[in-house]
């Protein structure tokens, strides 16, 4: 298995890391600012967009190399992301455990299970309820979809946040695996520490921030 670096930016243009290393082009995802929020929201100006894409943002704690606690935020947008969010869903899962890692770039992998939607988000129905989740080495295409001064500063600091929703299996194997955002703690990003290049990451509380969104599936386009 090897890692797809697949999302598209604003400008409309994606890469995506093929097994050789090569960037092809691809049109799976496009560039969206984070967003945030502890409950199922609708945006006050939302009106009635439709969603077509969508960020997974997340906060998960590692002890001695182990997930101890995960919780996953959804967000929904519209077919232009810089117009939304339409809605904000945050989710703490029926299960997340650790699952082998299928390519050395990942450094902790996780199977997750989330609850279906409540309703208070229209169009979340077709959000992934079964994904992996990690966090690992930083991809150079992450660092450059980085858009707060802040965040360029602690780049050197930061880890990289993966992703697959497609063909998920019990074994960490999925169709595709895509590095779609990045992870730290506090002082990571906050660029006061070094990143380790090979698991576990330190312990702490790591906040899984998304660069790119994500193809709403069966939105069509």
């Amino acid at each position: 298995m090897f890692v797809l670096f697949a999302l598209i930016a604003l400008l409309p243009s994606c890469t995506s890391l093929d097994s050789t290393g090569r960037i092809d082009s691809s049109d799976t995802a496009a560039s969206a600012d984070d967003t945030a929020d502890d409950s199922d929201t609708m945006s006050a100006d939302s009106g009635a967009q439709t969603p077509a894409w969508y960020t997974v943002g997340a906060t998960a704690s590692l002890s001695g190399g182990a997930l101890t606690a995960l919780t996953v935020n959804y967000t929904l947008l519209p077919e232009t992301p810089s117009d939304g969010p339409i809605c904000e869903s945050l989710r703490a899962p029926i299960s997340a455990i650790d699952v082998p890692s299928p390519d050395a770039a990942i450094y902790h992998w996780w199977l997750v299970e989330l609850p279906q939607v409540d309703g208070a988000c229209e169009g979340a129905e077709g959000l992934p309820t079964t994904l992996l989740l990690g966090l690992g080495a930083l991809h150079p295409d992450i660092v450059a979809g980085l858009k707060d001064d802040a965040d360029q500063a602690a780049a050197g600091s930061l880890y990289g946040a993966y992703i697959a929703t497609d063909g998920v299996g019990e074994d960490g194997q999925a169709e595709a695996i895509y590095v779609y955002g990045y992870a730290g703690t506090a002082a990571d990003l906050a660029g006061e520490t070094i990143p380790v290049t090979a698991p576990p990451a330190p312990d702490g509380d790591y906040s899984l921030t998304p660069v790119y969104v994500l193809k709403l599936p069966g939105d069509g386009a």
